[in-house]
């Protein structure tokens, strides 16, 4: 699985990525971007099954770049950051379909934990389209 860590305070990134436990998931590669504009083309480049967003950032929040992901049709699992207890706030990711919504100062073991979560619906949904495709072919050929 690859990871897509979206905030733009540079610290965030990297106490997440010095901080949570690696060993106990199944990411692969970390990809970081410090606003909505560079996670955009990081999607665009890379493929990416799990992001970690930062709600509010200058330039587009972390629910304007998940609605670029939905409208786009990405495959992707979504976990959102914040440093703001608004009811609001956890209501607009449940209506985007995140896996999480934690508080910041971040609890790593929790995050550790939502990680895995999206981790797992990533694979899920992958085999799910695996087996989809498998179904259409089977279709296609099924007079053979």
């Amino acid at each position: 699985m690859n990871l897509l860590l979206v905030d733009d305070e540079e610290y965030v990134i990297e106490s997440i990525k010095k901080n949570v436990d690696w060993d106990l998931l199944d990411v692969e590669q970390i990809y970081t971007a410090s606003s909505m504009q560079q996670a955009q083309t990081v999607m665009g480049l890379m493929p990416i099954h799990v992001i970690v967003s930062d709600i509010v950032m200058p330039k587009g929040s972390g629910f304007d770049f998940m609605e670029w992901v939905r409208r786009e049709a990405y495959e992707v699992q979504a976990i959102f950051l914040t440093s703001y207890a608004e009811f609001d706030f956890a209501r607009r990711a449940i209506a985007l379909d995140s896996v999480d919504y934690l508080l910041k100062p971040i609890d790593f073991t929790k995050l550790t934990a939502a990680i895995r979560k999206a981790s797992d619906r990533a694979k899920a949904a992958q085999n799910y389209q695996v087996y989809r495709q498998e179904s259409r072919i089977w279709e296609q050929n099924r007079e053979i």
